[in-house]
């Protein structure tokens, strides 16, 4: 009984540990979206699950920026990500709601002077 029981816990384990990869926004996501000076620039977000915690990275045309304190609670994903645009640095919070392949995302920056929104979209 006890070597049945140790299956089936090894068994439940390892099932967590590969449902980690199918963490509803892990994997690629695209947009386009205003920059801080106003113009359209094309985004990618990749999530992950590392350590059983959700991590990021948001690609922009002037490199990578990683994406900071990435909640998910039900179909809310928030994060924050730093950018210097010259010589200024500002912090954004990403509010995303989640909607099958498309994360609707309002942005705003820490001190309130810029908003704006977009949709991204799963990358298959």
């Amino acid at each position: 009984m006890l070597v049945r029981a140790s299956f089936l816990i090894a068994t439940a384990l390892v099932c967590a540990l590969g449902a980690s990869s199918d963490h509803p926004v892990a994997g690629r996501w695209t947009a386009h979206a205003p920059d801080p000076i106003g113009r359209t620039e094309a985004l990618e977000l990749r999530f992950a699950v590392a350590n059983s915690a959700l991590t990021g990275v948001l690609r922009t045309e002037d490199g990578d920026i990683p994406v900071k304190n990435v909640h998910f609670q039900g179909r809310v994903l928030t994060f924050d990500a730093i950018r210097d645009w010259r010589g200024h640095r500002e912090i954004y919070h990403y509010d995303g709601k989640l909607s099958g392949d498309t994360l609707d995302f309002t942005v705003q920056n820490d001190d309130g002077s810029s908003f704006f929104r977009f949709l991204a979209h799963r990358v298959p």
